[in-house]
């Protein structure tokens, strides 16, 4: 994606076109940062090369967040650590949820994968699927966190 305006307007919010075969084209674009507001002061910042999408955060100072290489992450708000990830059968730009049953917490992550517009996403950012892949559908991931 190439961010024609860091300002945004009311018909072309950010102004966004893609630019092909670029897995992170702007510096920390899809990095997530940690600011001390009061200070001002970054206090960590998640360099990846493969952007973050959609970030969910909790209550209980977890981050979730998939990226472009088919990664899920939970993240430790405080400190930025990958407490834990996994690899998905497709991309995932969208954010995840969370939900409880009971005492029970959720995080839900759909990952796109063998539809049309899903190829054309991989192919814009110069991703290569295995073989047998495209044929995959979306997929729904849920994952019970520990309890407390």
């Amino acid at each position: 994606m190439r961010v024609a305006s860091l300002t945004p307007t009311r018909g072309t919010s950010y102004n966004t076109s893609t630019a092909g075969n670029t897995p992170n084209p702007i510096p920390h674009f899809g990095q997530p940062e940690a600011i001390n507001g009061a200070a001002g002061q970054t206090l960590w910042r998640l360099e990846r090369e493969a952007p973050l999408y959609g970030m969910l955060t909790t209550a209980g100072g977890l981050l979730f967040a998939g990226d472009t290489y088919r990664r899920l992450y939970a993240i430790d708000q405080w400190t930025g650590a990958i407490l834990w990830q996994t690899i998905l059968t497709g991309v995932s730009d969208m954010a995840p949820i969370t939900y409880a049953v009971g005492s029970r917490h959720y995080v839900t992550v759909i990952s796109i994968g063998g539809t049309i517009a899903a190829a054309s996403h991989l192919r814009r950012l110069g991703i290569r699927t295995a073989s047998g892949q495209q044929r995959e559908g979306h997929a729904l991931f849920v994952f019970a966190l520990p309890e407390p």
